[in-house]
């Protein structure tokens, strides 16, 4: 499981390139993710004057909707991409929040340095794809965590690699999906984590002893370009089309977590 980690980090922020702000269909995402997270966030009275904390924040499509619905608390977004952080600083000047700091700092080294109970909320969303010591930051966020605060992370599904794969003629691959949870996939020097609901299911429980509120897939009917589902891509769709597809994939979430993106 040894791999070169600054070919794997060199490749990391090179995919940042991709503006998960501005690209066409990001928007529907955020707005897909954001319903989770805004559900929870009133479901558990989490309190709008606290401290919440977005790792691996790129380029702030959710770090900003979050500062402003807690605008009377301290929202910190940490990236180790300095072109992403600068690009979130832009977004978020541009909407005039001033309740957002940014750091241009590796992740695992930003929570280490964390102090104890010190968060009410963290968002550690798309990081845990190209993460191989994932596991680790998990540790140190239930740390940093409040003892009633949330966490919301997202993982990569055994099942949604496996369709990559097949779509795009990586056949190679599909050996190390079945039997293996992180390698290098799709041609790249990326190191990919990808999982099982059930496993994730008890990586939270049962090892990590977090309480698990939910376990949903998002977009588990569409996709970006290059996705298992990219015929149906919501930058192609008019706005009832959109508003359709939404209701479809929210209603649908919890009953196939495994498809999500």
């Amino acid at each position: 499981n040894e791999y070169n980690k600054k070919l794997h980090k060199d490749r990391v922020i090179q995919s940042t390139q991709y503006d998960m702000t501005t690209s066409p269909d990001e928007p529907y995402y955020r707005e897909q993710y954001w319903h989770w997270i805004k559900k929870y966030i009133v479901d558990e009275n989490l309190p709008n004057n606290g401290n919440y904390l977005d790792i691996g924040c790129g380029q702030g499509r959710l770090t900003i909707p979050l500062a402003k619905l807690t605008h009377k608390g301290r929202v910190v977004g940490v990236d180790f991409s300095q072109p992403a952080i600068e690009k979130a600083k832009q977004y978020t000047s541009e909407v005039s929040l001033e309740n957002i700091e940014y750091q241009h700092k590796d992740i695992l080294e930003f929570l280490k340095s964390s102090k104890d109970n010190s968060f009410d909320l963290v968002l550690f969303l798309e990081v845990t794809f190209f993460m191989p010591e994932y596991e680790l930051a998990l540790k140190e966020l239930k740390r940093i965590l409040k003892p009633e605060g949330l966490l919301f992370v997202s993982f990569r599904p055994q099942y949604f690699d496996a369709l990559c794969a097949i779509k795009n003629n990586f056949w190679d691959d599909l050996d190390m999906i079945l039997k293996e949870r992180k390698g290098k996939l799709f041609n790249s020097n990326a190191v990919f984590t990808w999982q099982t609901s059930k496993e994730i299911h008890n990586l939270m429980e049962k090892t990590l002893q977090f309480k698990t509120l939910d376990l949903v897939g998002i977009g588990c009917c569409s996709g970006i370009k290059g996705d298992p589902h990219s015929f149906i891509m919501p930058s192609i769709l008019d706005k009832r089309e959109k508003e359709s597809l939404m209701e479809l994939e929210i209603a649908l979430a919890r009953e196939i977590p495994d498809a999500g993106r």
